[in-house]
């Protein structure tokens, strides 16, 4: 009997070495043979995030909207589901979010992840899907490096930009990255004073921020945008409880009921910045509430929070030799005093 048991056991571990041998074999055959994509990590605050052998990640592609969200809504509230998300590659060669399906797409790029409410989360985490590829290992003392390059979340931070090999299936394996050629910063130039039974009107509410770009290649660089700053857009983030850390934008710039006016081209030589100032007590920043347009400091409380998005107008460009920045950015989250998470 005892013979037969210590046999089961080394069945037992034969069977669980062959497994993680297969699993370790299926990784480096995706990461030889499959399709390969560019995908940009969202500014993050860096505390607790190297855990010594490895850099935790959060992808821009793992905060959809709503609208992209709607359609897989019942594998949403359900826990652990599992999604596929479709890719499609931006003209600055890095692979946004199209859309979300129960069902792998016929065609393309597409990603497999899981959502819904029963995802672990930390509460900092602005993701809702997640596709195994979140946490990246590194060689020892390789982490910190990485972490002082990203930045801090009241500093100028980098985005990562890992590139990922896809499977036919849309399993996905980290092969290398990158850092991307633009650094971004938000400042709080007036903090807001958001109690909703604060009635002092000479008291500001809502807060006053800087958005700043800065080129880090050693190539000038050539932003695209207007007079109205209607290349950025204001997305929320809910990190309730129940609220699913989705991104939502809105239409909070009054932009969405302009045409694009006369174009904006910023030349950024190496290590130039761009900046923006955005005032969310004015008018053309109110967002919708229950019963119309409302200060952004009437809208909500709690966790609630929000980033600015950089993302350039698809028009024509003017014939040159500078490369044009044609990708999404995103600030750090804030709270709606102003508060930079």
């Amino acid at each position: 009997m005892k013979r037969l048991l210590s046999h089961a056991v080394w069945a037992v571990i034969a069977l669980q070495i062959a497994a993680l041998a297969w699993i370790a074999g299926e990784r480096e055959w995706i990461r030889a043979t499959g399709a390969t994509v560019w995908l940009r990590t969202a500014p993050v605050d860096p505390r607790d995030l190297f855990r010594g052998d490895y850099v935790q990640l959060e992808y821009d592609i793992g905060a959809p909207s709503a609208e992209v969200v709607a359609p897989v809504q019942e594998a949403w509230e359900s826990k652990y589901s599992v999604v596929y998300a479709q890719l499609a590659t931006d003209a600055g060669g890095i692979a946004k979010l199209q859309s979300l399906s129960v069902e792998p797409p016929t065609d393309g790029l597409f990603i497999r992840g899981r959502m819904g409410s029963g995802l672990p989360r930390n509460w900092r985490s602005g993701s809702s899907v997640q596709y195994g590829i979140e946490k990246y290992f590194v060689p020892q003392g390789a982490g910190y490096e990485i972490e002082n390059r990203r930045g801090e979340r009241d500093g100028w931070q980098t985005p990562m930009e890992v590139e990922v090999a896809l499977s036919s299936t849309g399993t996905a394996v980290i092969k290398d990255y990158r850092w991307s050629g633009l650094g971004i910063r938000l400042d709080r130039l007036e903090e807001g004073q958001n109690n909703r039974n604060n009635t002092d009107t000479s008291q500001r509410r809502s807060p006053r921020l800087r958005v700043s770009l800065r080129n880090q290649t050693d190539k000038p660089l050539l932003l695209v945008g207007d007079a109205h700053h209607c290349a950025f857009s204001l997305v929320q983030i809910d990190r309730s409880n129940d609220g699913g850390n989705q991104s939502i934008p809105w239409a909070a710039h009054a932009c969405h009921a302009w045409q694009l006016g006369a174009l904006e081209y910023v030349v950024l030589a190496p290590e130039a910045i761009y900046s923006v100032e955005f005032d969310f007590a004015a008018p053309e920043w109110a967002v919708q509430g229950k019963e119309g347009p409302v200060e952004l400091a009437d809208f909500n409380q709690g966790w609630v929070q929000y980033r600015l998005v950089y993302s350039p107008p698809d028009v024509a460009l003017p014939a040159g030799k500078l490369a044009v920045w044609q990708s999404a950015m995103q600030t750090p989250a804030f709270g709606s005093s102003g508060r930079v998470d």
